[in-house]
């Protein structure tokens, strides 16, 4: 590493209070970047968007995910906006760079045979194990989240028929559930 990216780092470690974790991060990148430099032949302050963009390749060649290619770009953009800061000839080859787009996961979900059998874990009537049904049957029945399932408040509770409002994550909806047990 050099003195301009030593100072970067100390900048954000000082100025921005970032936390080890994260500069620890910063550091590989920058290390990252150094060996790519130096394994192109590359000088830091004559490296452009061509450059920029093969960097790109070397980093997908290295099978890493789109998080972390992200990351690494942003890290690197950081850097050279700071340079830019110290050195009006320098010009951010990241800045043009598009982050990669982040993947998308289908959900994981449970075949009908294994939500019975899962039902049938819960059939004995005790607290625990009605506390549990419900549980089960929400996810089930309404497909909500986790996280949306651990913030429902219960709002009526009616001999053994329960009134539940969700509200989901990303909108501002709310949606009433009868559960009857």
């Amino acid at each position: 590493m050099n003195h301009i990216q030593d100072a970067f780092l100390n900048t954000l470690k000082v100025e921005r209070n970032f936390s080890e974790h994260t500069l620890k991060s910063y550091q590989d990148d920058l290390i990252q970047f150094n060996q790519f430099l130096e394994q192109e032949h590359l000088e830091l302050n004559t490296f452009e968007y061509r450059d920029a963009r093969n960097y790109l390749s070397y980093l997908y060649s290295n099978h890493l995910k789109r998080t972390s290619v992200s990351r690494k770009i942003s890290t690197l953009r950081t850097f050279y906006e700071y340079w830019m800061t110290l050195d009006e000839n320098i010009i951010n080859p990241f800045v043009q760079l598009v982050h990669p787009k982040k993947e998308k996961y289908l959900p994981q979900f449970f075949y009908e045979e294994e939500m019975e059998a899962l039902f049938k874990t819960v059939e004995e009537d005790t607290s625990k194990n009605l506390r549990d049904r419900v549980i089960l049957e929400l996810l089930y029945a309404t497909g909500i989240r986790v996280s949306e399932l651990v913030n429902i408040k219960t709002r009526y509770r009616f001999l053994r028929e329960w009134c539940y409002r969700i509200r989901k994550r990303e909108q501002r909806a709310l949606c009433t559930v009868w559960c009857l047990l």
